[in-house]
């Protein structure tokens, strides 16, 4: 089963400083790529996001040399955001919508601020997060799930940084017992659970 939890973290200003330049690389990394996107299509070929990362990745270390400070996953998972809005587009349109959506460009201040990391990659020791290339951060709270973690996403809502994760855990884990009493508190505690990851 998989669960997911909103904790809201507590950086310094340098570790505010690092989230704000993932967010920003994540934003022209998508600007980047939706542009490639539209002039391979129009030219007759076939774009996908794996083969945008390919020549962003090429590019890297001479066109876009600030971006070797960034977690690799950034900008691998800002080209994967193109390829889900262009897969969300056609299906839009093969479905007849009158305005199907065409994927349109991230401008600075008008979207909400964030970025994705590798799950695996992030490591909790109670009240605290090791992000990939900035260290350990603070958080609110603990991370609540003992499982494998398949997803980190990042973003900035009203001058405060939020970290949205979803867990893989064991069904031993939400249904230990099979008592009634127990089962009432695991259904409880599992529609708490979805309603706070249908906020984020």
């Amino acid at each position: 089963m998989i669960l997911g939890q909103r904790i809201r973290l507590a950086p310094n200003n340098v570790q505010k400083t690092f989230l704000t330049q993932c967010a920003g690389t994540a934003r022209f990394t998508f600007n980047w790529g939706l542009a490639h996107w539209k002039v391979q299509y129009e030219a007759g070929d076939k774009p996908s996001w794996q083969g945008l990362n390919k020549e962003l990745n090429a590019l890297k270390s001479t066109e876009f040399p600030w971006m070797d400070g960034m977690p690799w996953k950034v900008t691998n998972q800002a080209l994967a955001d193109v390829g889900t809005a262009f897969t969300n587009f056609f299906r839009r349109v093969k479905q007849g919508a009158s305005k199907p959506g065409y994927p349109k460009f991230k401008k600075k201040g008008r979207v909400q601020e964030g970025f994705a990391v590798e799950g695996r990659a992030l490591q909790f020791n109670g009240t605290r997060v090791k992000i990939p290339r900035l260290g350990w951060v603070r958080t609110s709270q603990e991370l609540r799930f003992p499982g494998k973690i398949l997803s980190a996403r990042f973003s900035e809502r009203a001058g405060h940084w939020y970290l949205s994760i979803q867990v893989e855990v064991s069904d031993s884990y939400v249904y230990p017992h099979q008592c009634k009493s127990q089962a009432v508190v695991g259904v409880e505690h599992l529609r708490e659970t979805y309603e706070e990851w249908r906020t984020i």
